[in-house]
């Protein structure tokens, strides 16, 4: 079940935190949708996936194995881990030409089991890590991390 925030629906919204019912919501209308395709749907494999955001599309890119294979525009991942190439932040900054070169790392799923979302982001040019917002503290791993329609990242720590 998506968790509900520990502020009240109306407070989040005002502060760009989606409610968890918006998330639950959004959730359904994906899940059915997964489903009518061919095949198993991602969040029924234990496969362990990284995700970014593709900027030209505006979804989720969801990669295995170094190949795109699926865009979304919300996914759920569990058993997360925060990855930056450091090689390729620094020619990013030198550059001033963005590439993929962080994501996150984990296993798709349908639900979590907290209720503290955190905005998480990442920005080569202010740190070498994901961060929370606004606290700008590095996260490396979470429990959860919803990537929501909305092109922001929630992390259950």
């Amino acid at each position: 079940m998506l968790p509900s925030t520990s502020l009240p629906a109306e407070a989040s919204e005002i502060q760009g935190i989606p409610s968890a019912s918006g998330l639950r919501g959004a959730l359904a209308a994906h899940a059915s949708a997964a489903l009518s395709g061919f095949g198993r749907p991602l969040e029924e494999s234990s496969l362990r996936v990284q995700v970014y955001r593709n900027l030209h599309k505006g979804l989720w890119s969801v990669r295995s194995k170094g190949r795109v294979i699926t865009h979304r525009p919300l996914i759920i991942l569990k058993d997360c881990e925060m990855r930056v190439q450091e090689s390729e932040r620094q020619r990013v900054i030198r550059e001033g030409q963005r590439n993929v070169h962080a994501w996150v790392v984990g296993v798709p799923c349908w639900e979590t089991d907290g209720n503290d979302l955190v905005e998480i982001g990442y920005n080569p040019y202010f740190a070498p890590t994901f961060t929370s917002r606004p606290g700008y503290l590095a996260v490396t791993s979470a429990r959860f991390v919803v990537f929501s329609q909305e092109g922001k990242a929630y992390a259950i720590v």
